[in-house]
């Protein structure tokens, strides 16, 4: 195995924190919950507590919650939360 680089251990990481990190409605991003793992996580990556994260926010215009929901809609695919999923 080789070594692996510098933006591969970043990205590593960075998916680490996006799994585990908390997410909060507030501000559509992540928060640390206070868990010094994930706070030390948030200073390695250069992110605030709490940190937005709009590629992981719900499509809707004005929602703030976690996408967990996608739908092919007649303008497109859709990334939603769980509130503004087509039913």
């Amino acid at each position: 195995m080789t070594k692996p680089t510098y933006d591969e251990l970043r990205d590593c990481l960075e998916g680490m924190v996006r799994q585990f990190a908390y997410w909060s409605n507030s501000v559509g991003g992540y928060t640390t919950g206070g868990l010094s793992a994930l706070e030390e996580a948030f200073e390695l990556l250069g992110w605030d507590e709490p940190h937005p994260y709009p590629q992981s926010r719900c499509d809707e215009p004005g929602c703030m919650k976690q996408v967990s929901c996608g739908w092919p809609s007649p303008e497109g695919y859709r990334s939603t939360c769980f509130d503004h999923w087509k039913r």
